[in-house]
């Protein structure tokens, strides 16, 4: 059994052009200066995200890094605003608060 850097080496051996290009983009954001260690912690960019520290479109390159998300174009079709349907009576999560106690 091989160490791990050379299992890395075959299977970079075996990728495409593209594919090596992916890996070096997702490779890139990963050490990023953002990613970098800060206060003696490694920093996830994911994570960073997470706390809104990044910018939309930071947020989506970020995004768009990752396979099993599918980043819509910047010129897509936004979906049309929704008014809410007001009822009368006392709202359902009231209902739901009141009837626990």
């Amino acid at each position: 059994m091989g160490s791990a850097k050379d299992d890395l080496r075959t299977t970079i051996e075996a990728l495409s052009e593209g594919e090596a290009a992916r890996a070096m983009e997702f490779i890139r954001a990963r050490t990023a200066p953002a990613a970098r260690l800060r206060g003696g912690r490694a920093q996830d960019p994911q994570a960073t995200l997470l706390r809104g520290r990044r910018s939309r479109e930071g947020a989506l390159g970020l995004l768009a890094l990752n396979p099993d998300i599918d980043v819509p174009p910047a010129d897509a079709v936004r979906f049309d605003p929704v008014e809410p349907i007001h009822a009368e009576g006392m709202p359902a999560s009231r209902l739901l608060i009141e009837d626990r106690r």
